[in-house]
């Protein structure tokens, strides 16, 4: 050990004399190549290396593929099974397992190339639609509870259509007069409340119909139910404001849509009412930007004519122009004889 001690010092004397020169010369010392070390494992990297496996399990299991047909790469399986393996994932013991942080890292970019592939598919995903509950609302996941939501919600949508409708056929068929009066006075807000039903309900079964498909791809996210609920805020919204923008026509010769079916259209499709304003705010505001700044800025613009006497602005400044001018050529008339006079 202490030979080879002296031959590496001698070599670093020898070789690294000028590396050693070159670096005092410059202030900087070179820095230490990075080294490997033991890392302890903890519950924290156990459950990583799960969510891992658990993720591999799902892909192996259902086959999955990439939109251009590639299947996942035999390395990155193997590095996770080898780690998993390594740290004792499956055996209880209870002394200290370590791993080489090399070995982590790479199992660190195998877990990245997982997820990366199985895009949209994740860990919280699949455990937000692990189990459909079975009828039990306990163990019910997630995505289901959810659902049930989307169903309730749905459920009430129709029920105010239907109660609405029933108004109004109760309100032309009613018999005593005083009953007549109550169901037509009620039914004069009828129109008001139907395309807002209308939006929510359409809002509702767009989101049905992607909430079960994401379910049925175990991609349901749970952290997007925000943004789901917001949808039918807008989709509410849209159905009552697609009425003032779109009104049914009247002519023979044209599509008669009712405002019940706008609104059931604006609420299944944001974006429809969203385009519509924007076409309209475009049209009627005329559009500013930097190059409209610009042009506005180099074009010339006329003289501000303000009335002062009988002479406008413009006139003055002119008129001051030339008194400048004239002082400026008597000044310098001044100075030349002065000059000359001096000389003399």
């Amino acid at each position: 050990m202490a030979n080879d001690t002296d031959d590496g010092a001698a070599d670093s004397g020898a070789d690294g004399a000028p590396e050693a020169s070159s670096a005092a010369a410059t202030g900087l010392l070179p820095e230490p190549p990075i080294g490997d070390a033991e890392i302890l494992i903890t519950n924290q990297i156990r459950s990583e290396v799960s969510d891992a496996l658990e993720l591999v399990d799902f892909i192996v299991k259902t086959g999955s593929r990439t939109v251009n047909g590639l299947a996942l790469a035999p390395e990155t399986l193997k590095v996770i099974k080898v780690t998993a393996g390594k740290i004792r994932l499956f055996e209880s013991t209870s002394e200290p397992v370590r791993i080489m942080a090399s070995e982590w890292t790479r199992f660190e970019l195998a877990y990245y190339a997982l997820v990366e592939f199985s895009s949209p598919v994740t860990v919280e995903t699949l455990r937000n639609t692990r189990n459909t509950g079975q009828g039990n609302f306990l163990q019910a996941s997630s995505a289901q509870k959810f659902t049930w939501l989307l169903w309730s919600l749905t459920l009430l949508f129709a029920v105010t259509v239907i109660a609405c409708a029933a108004l109004a056929t109760g309100a032309d068929n009613a018999t005593p007069r005083s009953r007549a009066e109550a169901l037509r006075a009620l039914n004069n807000y009828v129109p008001i409340i139907v395309p807002w039903v209308y939006g929510g309900l359409g809002a509702c079964a767009f989101l049905l119909r992607t909430a079960h498909s994401r379910i049925a791809e175990r991609s349901f996210d749970v952290r997007r139910k925000p943004e789901y609920l917001n949808r039918i805020l807008l989709g509410m919204v849209s159905g009552g404001t697609i009425v003032l923008l779109f009104n049914p026509s009247s002519d023979d010769d044209t599509v008669k849509i009712s405002a019940a079916a706008l609104g059931f259209i604006a609420g299944y499709s944001n974006d429809l009412l969203f385009n519509a304003v924007e076409r309209i705010v475009a049209a009627i505001l005329p559009r500013v930007g930097l190059d409209t700044l610009k042009k506005e800025s180099v074009a010339a613009r006329a003289p501000l004519e303000l009335p002062t006497g009988g002479m406008t602005l413009k006139d003055l400044m002119d008129r001051m122009e030339r008194q400048t001018r004239r002082t400026r050529s008597s000044i310098n008339r001044w100075s030349r004889s002065s000059a000359t006079a001096y000389s003399r």
